[in-house]
């Protein structure tokens, strides 16, 4: 295996999306290229980093606001339908 098909495997082998057969290559290659062990190892401290994050919470009512602003814009959105004018017969 060349470095750019390792590297466009990387992911994949972090999710343990490859085969045991391919995961064996893949990490026979990574462990003996610096450039690829680099790589792969970027890759697992940023994907222990994401898995510790959680998002911040919510502000109060937001819910609320959000559906309000729903209702809001289909009253719209319902009172501009198309109305034929009265002096139009067919």
């Amino acid at each position: 295996m060349n470095c750019s098909e390792v590297q466009a495997s990387l992911v994949d082998l972090l999710y343990e999306e490859v085969a045991a057969e391919g995961r064996a290559r893949l990490m026979a290659h990574v462990e003996g290229c610096d450039q690829c062990g680099e790589r792969w190892s970027h890759l697992r401290v940023l994907s222990a980093a994401a898995d510790r994050w959680s998002p911040p919470p919510l502000p109060r009512g937001i819910a609320e606001r959000a559906v309000a602003r729903v209702a809001s814009e289909r009253a719209r959105e319902a009172s501009r339908t198309c109305r034929v004018s009265p002096r139009i017969r067919s």
